[in-house]
């Protein structure tokens, strides 16, 4: 799906390359050492600054919902912290998105593409 022009073209980028899909798997592997911080402060910016609107593209909250799963008792809590209150604004902003990270269903049928399957393997 062609995401609108209105989101610019670095956004567009973003989508149709899974670019959050690969920075969340750098995330989890935080290799090196302190690259899930960077990753984490990335994506807090990030949804500070994306249009609610995108927020629902499978590309953005598939990624989205898997960096909040890893929140908790990691090595960087305020970070985790920061990224985590720029989710909560997002959702005090628009009820709506609540609803779209906690149905496992509606994700698990989508037919877009899996952020675990669609990248080449990281090194």
């Amino acid at each position: 799906a062609v995401v609108s022009t209105q989101s610019g073209p670095c956004v567009e980028y973003l989508l149709q390359n899974n670019v959050l899909c690969l920075l969340q798997q750098y995330a989890l592997k935080d290799t090196p050492a302190g690259l899930r911080k960077l990753i984490l402060s990335f994506f807090e910016q990030l949804v500070q600054k994306l249009q609610i609107s995108v927020i629902p593209h499978v590309n953005v909250h598939k990624p989205l919902q898997n960096m909040i799963l890893v929140c908790g008792g990691g090595k960087y809590p305020l970070s985790e912290i920061n990224f985590l209150t720029s989710i909560i604004s997002k959702f005090h902003q628009n009820p709506s998105l609540v609803s779209l990270f906690m149905n496992e269903t509606k994700l698990k049928k989508e037919k877009s593409t899996d952020c675990d399957s669609a990248l080449i393997p990281l090194l």
